[in-house]
């Protein structure tokens, strides 16, 4: 079989062939000038590879810089199924992440920052501003640690660390008392306050001084059955007191306490004068209130003297009664008879004497009572010790020792000691 000529395109007369010299090839629609094609100028499709950025399979190409516009689509990395390692020192850290200045080591479990004093600026450990004047932090110490001092760090607002619990000494955060660290045990002491709610630093293995209250004579009564003061000691400012022991003995039978007292008001019979003096701090109240002649009353008439009072409940307006003797000596005891339903008295508003105008004077004490003992005859007396810290006093607080017994003079030991510790 023969085979068929190559086909020839020719000129529209049909004379000439296409192609050849006289008569290119024309590719545009003009037909005026050739156009040469050229592959290098053809668009690509999206995505496809370029001899840049194209590699085979296990060839390192070394460093690429991907620039990708603001606001441009994320760049998608395909790594093949292999690692893909990334530059972090270039990355932003999210908002609040740990810098060189604040981050910490792997003991310690947190930084509690806040912001200068005087400023407003929002501590680390809260949403809320600190307060501007105190910049007090509440700092709540959990958790655990390698050793004292080394569960938290606490620094103040320009950084500077803040010494925190170690074995044996209680650490504090602008003044608060955080305990002492017992390193075997991994926690923190107990918090001791006293009777007003105020912390003491008293720790176990360091305690305070010791006072020995001491009290022997031979003495009697101002009136039978009243008490009579024969020790009083006040605490000083700076110490809170515990009660640790009150031992007496009276050579008959015979009453005998350890008790706080607070002294409400004074009133000057002559002159119906009352002026008031202490009270309570809520919710402390005292059920024992006694008046003491302070100057002796006159021979005319027996005295009523009216009390205005606030009661245990913080219920004011509340009035009792107390009576004096015609002829009552210095010292002389009178107990203020409540009104109904009451336990108790905080503070005294006011005090007027029935009939008036005759001599005496009176103050108006309180008494809680730590404790009370009926010394029962020459034999045998009464011993009574305490937990330390179940009975506890503060600075300012009268501390009295007294005795109920006869007029007649007796031997009598009154002993009571007490612990101070510092706040």
């Amino acid at each position: 079989m023969s085979k068929s000529p190559a086909a020839i395109l020719y000129d529209s007369d049909g004379t000439n062939p296409v192609g050849t010299a006289a008569h290119p090839l024309r590719t545009d629609p003009t037909g005026s000038t050739a156009q040469p094609v050229s592959a290098t100028s053809l668009p690509l499709p999206t995505g496809a590879a370029t001899a840049v950025l194209q590699t085979q399979p296990g060839v390192d190409i070394g460093d690429v810089t991907v620039n990708n516009a603001a606001g441009a689509a994320a760049v998608n990395v395909q790594d093949g199924g292999n690692s893909l390692t990334i530059d972090a020192t270039a990355l932003p850290l999210p908002t609040g992440a740990a810098t060189a200045s604040n981050q910490t080591d792997g003991s310690q479990k947190s930084i509690v920052r806040g912001g200068a004093k005087g400023t407003t600026v929002a501590a680390d450990v809260t949403s809320q501003n600190v307060d501007a004047d105190t910049q007090a932090l509440h700092v709540k110490v959990v958790g655990g640690g390698s050793g004292p001092g080394s569960n938290v760090r606490v620094v103040d607002g320009s950084g500077n660390p803040i010494d925190t619990p170690d074995e044996g000494n209680p650490a504090t955060v602008n003044g608060l008392m955080m305990g002492g660290w017992e390193e075997s045990a991994n926690r923190l002491h107990r918090i001791a306050v006293d009777s007003q709610g105020r912390i003491l630093t008293i720790s176990s293995g360091k305690l305070g001084s010791m006072i020995d209250l001491y009290y022997r004579n031979t003495l009697g009564a101002y009136v039978a059955n009243q008490f009579r003061r024969v020790i009083e000691y006040i605490v000083p400012e700076g110490y809170s007191a515990y009660l640790t022991r009150f031992s007496t003995w009276q050579n008959e039978s015979a009453y005998s306490r350890a008790a706080a007292e607070t002294c409400f008001a004074t009133l000057n019979v002559a002159t119906n004068v009352f002026v008031a003096e202490s009270s309570y701090i809520t919710p402390q109240f005292s059920s024992v209130n006694e008046a003491e002649v302070t100057t002796q009353f006159g021979a005319a008439n027996n005295v009523t003297i009216t009390v205005t009072y606030t009661n245990n409940l913080g219920v004011t307006g509340r009035t009792g009664t107390l009576s004096i003797p015609k002829s009552s000596i210095v010292g002389t005891r009178a107990t203020l008879a409540l009104q109904a339903g009451d336990l108790g008295v905080r503070s005294v508003q006011g005090m007027s004497a029935s009939p008036s105008g005759g001599a005496g004077a009176v103050e108006l004490c309180g008494f809680i009572q730590f404790a009370f003992h009926f010394d029962l005859s020459a034999t045998q007396g009464v011993d009574t010790s305490f937990a330390t810290g179940s009975i506890s006093f503060p600075a300012g607080t009268i501390f009295v020792v007294e005795f109920n017994g006869g007029t007649v003079a007796k031997d009598r030991i009154l002993n009571a000691q007490i612990q101070l510790v510092t706040v």
